[in-house]
């Protein structure tokens, strides 16, 4: 019997919805489930975002071949570039500043400066990429600085062998993992330079690696026709078991027990193992448990990411999250619904608005 296949939307789809459950479940027991937190899933987050990272690689993959075609073929025109950064910020910085605004008021303490007007608070605003925001919003500078490089990313795929590309692949993985392991003494040796924020500049080498997953998942496309005889759901769980196993031991704890050496093999074995996992998944095109709920939230994961955090202390400025960490569970749990509702909308929105400022020529694109 032929198996059932599914489409490469809806398999996206479901890699960020099983991404952002992931992060909501690790982010509410961090703050609200301590025990569970220390003894299973500490520091996981931070590493389950890689998935966003790879995936928006991917997409941003079609973007820019739609607009290279919609330009005569010129993969790095000023226009090229212009169209794309245009539509990103569009795609970003509505929900953005609406979810830092909502934070300065719900959040308190360090979300607070965004009341005032500084330097520091416009980069933030911004995605500046070497500030640092507070909380969850470090993702946003990141990935801001993935849409600035990946123009010449692009243009070093289409312009390089595609096997070439994947050298440079590992070249840069190769840097990135020696910043890795010398991160505290390359941290030191900046100090001093006028950096506006050197520790956000290479923090935890994310601002970095996060570059290399982007550029995993920018070439994925043109790799996915020569791995898919070799993809299917078992190749998918194994290579998501091996991502479950080193999201353990890339823990900042872990690699301080066991020294440099160590990370020089676990940490590339965290990038090939979540690239691996998403390619799997995408060459193999089968519907994955739970597939249409899991890849139905996927479709909310960003403004999920960007206000959960508010969701999380209205209840529990409420009572409704509380010294119970049963009650509080189930709390979370059943009023759900009504924060996902309050996403859509505010998914709506900035939808709307993205296509009123929008020019007409890039439509067409």
């Amino acid at each position: 019997m032929t198996q059932q296949k599914t489409s490469t939307r809806q398999t996206t789809s479901y890699l960020k919805g099983l991404a952002i459950l992931l992060v909501l479940v690790t982010h509410y027991s961090s703050a609200y489930a301590s025990g569970l937190y220390d003894r299973l899933i500490r520091d996981y987050a931070g590493f389950v975002v890689s998935i966003f990272f790879i995936l928006s690689g991917y997409g941003i993959y079609y973007s820019l071949r739609r607009l290279e075609e919609h330009y005569g073929g010129k993969p790095l025109s000023f226009r090229l570039m212009g169209t794309f950064f245009w539509q990103r910020a569009l795609r970003v910085y509505p929900l953005y500043w609406l979810s830092l605004l909502s934070a300065s008021y719900i959040l308190g303490n360090v979300w607070e400066q965004f009341h005032t007007f500084s330097f520091r608070t416009l980069a933030t605003y911004m995605a500046f990429p070497t500030i640092r925001p507070p909380g969850y919003a470090w993702f946003i500078p990141e990935l801001v600085q993935c849409y600035l490089v990946a123009p010449f990313l692009y243009y070093l795929l289409r312009k390089l062998h595609h096997w070439r590309y994947m050298a440079f692949i590992a070249a840069l993985g190769a840097v990135f993992t020696v910043i890795t392991v010398y991160f505290w003494q390359l941290l030191d040796a900046i100090n001093g330079f006028g950096v506006p924020d050197p520790y956000s500049l290479l923090y935890r080498s994310m601002f970095l690696s996060n570059i290399l997953l982007f550029a995993a998942g920018l070439y994925m496309p043109v790799l996915i026709h020569d791995v898919k005889k070799y993809a299917s759901n078992y190749t998918t769980v194994a290579f998501f078991a091996a991502f479950l196993a080193s999201l353990y031991f890339v823990r900042d704890e872990f690699f301080q027990l066991n020294g440099q050496t160590s990370q020089l093999v676990l940490f590339p074995l965290f990038l090939i193992s979540v690239s691996g996992f998403c390619l799997s998944a995408i060459a193999a095109n089968r519907p994955l448990p739970l597939n249409r709920p899991v890849a139905w939230l996927g479709g909310f994961s960003f403004t999920l990411y960007l206000f959960h955090w508010q969701y999380y202390t209205l209840l529990e400025k409420a009572g409704l999250i509380n010294d119970s960490e049963w009650q509080s569970a189930l709390a979370t749990i059943a009023l759900f619904p009504i924060f996902m509702a309050a996403c859509m909308v505010l998914q709506w929105a900035a939808n709307r608005v993205r296509l009123l400022l929008d020019r007409p020529a890039v439509k067409k694109a």
